[in-house]
């Protein structure tokens, strides 16, 4: 398996990363739920397996969700989250059209209330900058 380091990260807009660093700590305090919503609302073995040890922050395999956390983070360039494997554009699009509709329902179960549509675009952004990365 070969790692993919990005020439440069991705830069979220400055609202989307004040909402993201807002709603991280709920989203890590309940990272077991909304990865256990996201496995519901997903079909797909890929796709699931991305919820676990798919993504690269320097050295270090994590889940999708501690990536997308980790995308609101002060950072060295060396630490941003990506995939940690190539995937052909193809690839790379079906697994970005199944992830995405489960993650934003999957912070609507959990977050509840506070999943306004900022807070669920915020995350979108987020979720886009990473597979881009």
């Amino acid at each position: 398996m070969t790692l993919r380091m990005s020439s440069k990260p991705h830069m979220l807009a400055s609202e989307a990363l004040a909402i993201v660093r807002a709603t991280a700590p709920a989203i890590m305090s309940g990272r077991a739920a909304v990865r256990f919503r996201m496995w519901h609302h997903l079909k797909d073995e890929p796709a699931r397996r991305s919820l676990f040890e798919e993504f690269a922050v320097g050295d270090e395999r994590v889940g999708l969700i501690e990536a997308l956390v980790k995308c609101g983070e002060p950072r060295a360039p060396h630490a941003s989250p990506r995939l940690a494997r190539q995937l052909p554009p193809a690839e790379l699009a079906r697994l970005s059209d199944s992830l995405k509709p489960a993650l934003r329902r999957a912070l609507r179960d959990v977050l509840g209330a506070t999943a306004t549509d900022a807070v669920l675009n915020a995350w979108d952004e987020t979720f886009a900058g990473l597979l881009a990365a």
